[in-house]
């Protein structure tokens, strides 16, 4: 896998932040959510990623490199 994810949590109810970097060429993305669970659970769903992938870098750069 050529993506690395770092979490950061703090209170229950305070959005999550995560940080995924690209092991390949460096580049970095920063999101944050309410429901990190459901959050990385659309991010595992392909037909998700093809219709998000249009207007989201995150989703793009997971169909491109896994």
């Amino acid at each position: 896998m050529i993506i690395k994810v770092k979490l950061v949590f703090t209170h229950p109810w305070a959005p999550k932040v995560s940080e995924w970097t690209n092991k390949i060429n460096g580049k970095r993305y920063i999101g944050s959510s309410v429901d990190l669970y459901r959050r990385f659970m659309l991010y595992y769903n392909l037909k998700y990623l093809i219709r998000a992938s249009q207007f989201s870098f995150i989703c793009k750069a997971l169909l491109k490199h896994g």
